[in-house]
């Protein structure tokens, strides 16, 4: 990779969401799981250049993306700013291992027979036999409120352990966000939000927040992958990552990923 010197705030200037974006797939540069607009969007983050070359993702003053190189493609994964590039590429070699991309492909899930498949088979029977299966829609709006949501992201807040990453930006995609299903039972409540976006390689599955007392992740993920609206995209799907639990990586794993990719960090723990 190219070593460029610290780079002046005062030589960026404000770019667009797309300039970066459309760089990843005009060099064909394999995004990790935040590059999506919607992301870019409803975390804040925004998009300056420097001397309409090098495009960056800068969340206030820190660097969240490695850069991309606008008429080369390169991208320089250092600290070019200061605090350090946060999140890499696939394939990129950093200071420390941020965390993992799972990726899927959703035709694979058409097709549960096998040892491979056995405990996410089981698994995902569990809510439909014991609570039926409920009605997975993208008209929640005509179906359930605001309020709803909100104490379900409640309830399945208070069912985990450990730390929460990005839960402002997490209620704003359950609440707000462009592509979404909702799973509602027989007495019209409902118990699951699925939420994604994409960019020119996947779609990203970017939000699983179901009831924790139901055995709902694994039936979420299937009627997620099963999806026609998935399938006809005819992309693979990144599943984002294990957030540092043991837990969260093996039943990832289960999920029969057809590649599991490293993405590094420069920044300072």
């Amino acid at each position: 990779m190219l070593r460029r010197k610290p780079v002046n705030r005062k030589d960026l200037t404000l770019g667009t969401r797309n300039d970066y974006l459309d760089a990843l797939e005009r060099f064909q540069i394999e995004p990790n799981f935040w590059c999506s607009e919607e992301y870019f969007q409803r975390a804040g983050w925004r998009v300056e250049l420097d001397s309409g070359i090098v495009a960056y993702v800068l969340e206030d003053q820190e660097p969240m993306l490695s850069p991309v190189g606008l008429k080369t493609g390169n991208s320089y994964p250092t600290g070019v700013l200061r605090g350090g590039i946060w999140a890499g590429f696939p394939g990129d070699i950093g200071d420390y291992l941020l965390d993992y991309n799972f990726i899927y492909d959703p035709k694979s899930f058409l097709d549960l027979s096998g040892g491979k498949w056995q405990v996410f088979r089981k698994n995902s029977r569990k809510y439909p036999n014991r609570f039926g299966d409920g009605f997975y829609t993208d008209r929640w709006h005509t179906v359930i409120d605001e309020e709803d949501v909100k104490d379900l992201f409640i309830s399945w807040l208070e069912g985990k352990e450990g730390e929460i990453h990005d839960d402002e930006v997490m209620l704003d995609y359950l609440l707000n966000g462009d592509h979404k299903k909702v799973l509602i039972d027989d007495d019209g409540k409902i118990v699951g939000i699925n939420v994604w976006d994409e960019n020119y390689r996947y779609v990203n599955f970017r939000y699983c927040v179901c009831d924790p007392g139901k055995f709902l992740s694994e039936y979420m993920r299937l009627l997620f992958y099963t999806d026609p609206e998935i399938l006809s995209k005819n992309k693979l799907v990144n599943d984002g990552g294990a957030l540092d639990s043991p837990e969260l990586y093996r039943f990832k794993m289960k999920l029969n990923p057809i590649k599991v990719n490293e993405i590094y960090s420069w920044r300072k723990k």
